[in-house]
């Protein structure tokens, strides 16, 4: 059972790092990724918190990082062709819809 555990987990973390590669292959796992090892990395989420969301700026929540409190809030909305546009937490347009990497750039 470990040992398919940690083949299960290898595939997951090889599928979610070929979407930083292909933009078609991009996953909840790939921005997963992306976020924790930004928050991992660096110190950007002190007072940042990014979510990305679902379709909608209330969306469901894909995954987050940064502080609940925090004093700035992006939100990440992925439409249904998989592109990220980027909002702030009053509903206004940071950086009209992009792929996963140049939009986050923008958050």
């Amino acid at each position: 059972k470990s040992q398919a555990r940690e083949l299960q987990f290898e595939t997951q973390a090889v599928r979610a790092a070929h979407g930083l590669y292909d933009d078609a292959l991009v996953s909840g796992d790939t921005e997963r990724l992306v976020l924790g090892t930004l928050r991992m990395q660096t110190d950007i989420f002190g007072k940042l918190r990014i979510e990305i969301r679902q379709g909608t700026l209330d969306g469901e929540l894909r995954c987050s990082a940064g502080p609940e409190d925090a004093a700035q809030v992006r939100i990440m909305v992925r439409d249904e062709s998989g592109e990220y546009a980027v909002r702030d937490a009053e509903d206004r347009q940071i950086h009209a819809a992009d792929d996963l990497l140049p939009a986050l750039l923008q958050a």
